[in-house]
């Protein structure tokens, strides 16, 4: 983990992250991923649904990683000089690998991905596809190369500010935020991007979460909401995890970073990813929807049942990995036991 000020603090507790900007920590595969001072859990998030598992692990040693990686910067002409560049790490985990590289006077951000990419359910291909259009359109950094075949991606490095929580409960940058996601989900939608669904995504985790440990009564429950919202289609490209930390400030514009899970969705759920990681007050969801304008991609009761159905999945994969008798699965537990209250609380309101 790099540009952390006191690494003492950090318990030896890490998921995949990586840092965006100056001192800022920010997630690799969807979510925070650090036990911090005082034995903080970091929250993970839906868009990291099968990225932390064991047997994922890449246990090349850092210094093979990064020669990995020069050699297949300097494989291809457009990224041959980058090779040579002063490389700094950025990743810590057992996810993706990433460095901040600095060649000719600029800086970019080079990602290898895992060898499982694909067993975790990342479509790299279509990932590519929708970076492409999202930086053509200014919401994501410049993209010089991305090569599913080699697991090589090299954008631009925004040396901007990451978002805090507390910039995510501020109406004035919700409205900004909202302004963004019309942008985003205005875009031409094309048939080569990967389609999102969050059903799809719970029934598989249900099926990884050991017995008695789901709620026969959330399961009733996330059962009837995915009902309602059937009728809904994947209509828009969407991004899918809006998480605070995906979302840099920088020359007095918000970009967007960590599209891996995004792709052709229900721009509901984008709303409701933002909404349910930070901005849930009412006058937040209130700046944000203002912000996006009309049309609104759904009822205020639709929104209401995709923020449930949001925090329903978060819970399955919080469900699914803390299962061991591990440090790690016993903060899984306990985010998940804080979600749960949550959805029982909200399940019992409505």
């Amino acid at each position: 983990v790099a540009e952390l000020e006191s690494v003492a603090e950090i318990e030896p507790r890490i998921l995949p992250c990586r840092v965006v900007g100056k001192d800022q920590l920010s997630h690799d595969r969807g979510g925070f991923g650090a036990t911090g001072p005082g034995g903080r859990a970091w929250p993970w998030t839906p868009g990291s649904l099968r990225a932390f598992m064991p047997e994922a692990t890449d246990h090349r040693s850092p210094r093979a990683l990064e020669s990995h990686a020069r050699q297949l910067l300097a494989a291809d002409e457009t990224t041959r000089a980058l090779a040579e560049g002063r490389f700094r790490p950025l990743v810590g985990g057992q996810s993706n690998h990433a460095w901040h590289v600095e060649s000719g006077g600029r800086a970019w951000w080079v990602r290898l991905n895992s060898a499982d990419a694909a067993r975790l359910g990342v479509d790299r291909a279509s990932e590519c596809r929708l970076l492409a259009i999202a930086a053509s359109a200014g919401l994501a950094p410049p993209v010089l190369r991305c090569d599913p075949r080699s697991g090589l991606l090299v954008c631009g490095f925004l040396d901007g500010r990451s978002w805090t929580r507390e910039d995510l409960g501020q109406p004035e940058n919700l409205e900004r935020l909202g302004r963004l996601l019309r942008r985003l989900h205005e875009l031409p939608a094309a048939g080569d991007i990967g389609i999102v669904s969050f059903p799809q995504q719970a029934r598989r985790l249900e099926s990884e979460v050991p017995e008695g440990r789901l709620s026969a009564a959330l399961g009733a429950q996330a059962s009837a909401i995915f009902q309602r919202l059937a009728a809904r289609r994947a209509t828009c490209l969407c991004h899918n995890d809006l998480h605070h930390l995906n979302i840099i400030d920088h020359d007095g514009r918000l970009w967007l970073v960590d599209w891996e899970y995004g792709g052709r969705g229900d721009p509901l759920f984008d709303l409701a990813s933002c909404i349910c990681q930070g901005a849930a007050a009412r006058s937040a969801v209130a700046a944000l929807l203002s912000g996006y304008g009309e049309p609104l991609p759904g009822s205020a009761s639709e929104l209401e049942n995709a923020c449930w159905a949001f925090d329903y999945v978060r819970l399955l994969w919080y469900l699914a990995q803390g299962t061991s008798g591990s440090g790690i699965s016993a903060d899984f537990r306990a985010i998940a036991a804080q979600i749960e209250r949550s959805l029982e609380h909200r399940m019992l309101r409505a």
